[in-house]
C-alpha cells in the first residue's frame, strides 16, 4: 500500500496519518469534557495531548533524532527504459543501455520532503531537465557515461550525492 504524500510537511505521511487520528480521538474527548469533567478525565487529555507532540516530534524530518542521519538517496533510483519494467538500482550500481534507447530515472527520496536536484552527466549525455529530480536520460556516443545527482532537502537534511554508471552497448 502506497502512502499519500504527506499533509504536513516534511514529516513522514504515517505520521501525519496517525495524528490526524489522534487529533480526531481528542476532539471527541473533549466533546464529552463536561459530562465526565474529572482531575483524572483531565489528565488522560493532557496525556493524549502529549502524545501527539510526541508523535509529531519523531516523525518530523527537520527535528526528529531518528532522521538526524539519513541518506536521502538510501532507496536508490527507479530507472525504466523503453516498455520495461521499472528496475530499482541502489547508488554507485551499473546500467547497461543501448546507444539508441532513453531511461526515465527517478530518485527514491523521502516523502513528504520537496527536494531540489541538479543532475549531470560525465561523458555528456542527453538530460531533458538537469535541474528535474525526475529526468529523460539518452546516452552520449561513448562506452560508459556516469550519471551524478546532487540533491538538496527542504527540510534540512543533509544534501547527498549519488551516481549511476551506464554501461552503453553500441
Amino acid at each position: 500500500m502506497k502512502l499519500p504524500s504527506s499533509v504536513i510537511p516534511c514529516t513522514a505521511p504515517v505520521v501525519t496519518l496517525l495524528i490526524a487520528l489522534l487529533c480526531f480521538v481528542l476532539l471527541v474527548q473533549v466533546s464529552f469534557l463536561p459530562k465526565y469533567h474529572s482531575k483524572r478525565y483531565t489528565f488522560l487529555l493532557i496525556c493524549q495531548m502529549a502524545l501527539i507532540l510526541i508523535v509529531f516530534w519523531l516523525g518530523s524530518y527537520r527535528f526528529s533524532p531518528l532522521y538526524s542521519n539519513v541518506n536521502l538517496l538510501a532507496r536508490g533510483f527507479d530507472v525504466t527504459v523503453g516498455d520495461r519494467v521499472k528496475a530499482n538500482i541502489r547508488s554507485g550500481e551499473m546500467i547497461t543501455l543501448g546507444q539508441a534507447s532513453t531511461a526515465v530515472i527517478v530518485p527514491l527520496t523521502l516523502p513528504g520532503d520537496s527536494v531540489l536536484c541538479n543532475w549531470s552527466s560525465q561523458m555528456g549525455g542527453a538530460l531533458d531537465d538537469p535541474n528535474s529530480c525526475e529526468t529523460i536520460y539518452a546516452p552520449p556516443v561513448a562506452d560508459y557515461d556516469i550519471l551524478r545527482l546532487s540533491i538538496r532537502s527542504s527540510c534540512g537534511l543533509a544534501n547527498a550525492v549519488g551516481q549511476i554508471k551506464i554501461s552503453i552497448l553500441p
